[in-house]
């Protein structure tokens, strides 16, 4: 965000405008911020998810919210495979949460946990 807006605005930015952007351009959404996903009262989208729905987003969303920012990126990178074979087979709008041992999808959906392949042991 901040290579897009500049790390003020970036800092201030509410969700809906980069997520609208990333629609528009068919960029993929890597967020941390599980309040995106969860229904308001009444069953309502919050405004966010409404987004992610008009504009076909596909967002990748680490769902623990406690880890550093290393841990994040490795977060990302175990699971690249699985990112990359998702972006190729569908098309957005949805949500895969990201956890430690595999991802599922969070919206619109209850899929399937796709889990990472264990290493082969020598």
């Amino acid at each position: 965000m901040a290579e897009r807006y500049g790390e003020s605005t970036a800092a201030t930015l509410d969700d809906p405008p980069w997520l609208e952007d990333c629609g528009e351009n068919g960029w993929v959404a890597l967020s941390k911020d599980v309040s995106m996903i969860r229904r308001q009262p009444g069953g309502a989208l919050t405004p966010q998810l409404a987004v992610i729905d008009a504009r076909g987003v596909r967002v990748f969303m680490l769902m623990s919210q406690t880890l550093a920012a290393t841990e994040q990126i490795e977060r990302f990178r175990q699971h690249d495979r699985a990112i990359q074979n998702i972006l190729q087979s569908r098309p957005g709008p949805f949500v895969y949460g990201i956890f430690r041992d595999g991802m599922r999808e969070v919206w619109p959906n209850q899929s399937q946990t796709t889990r990472r392949p264990q290493a082969r042991r020598r």
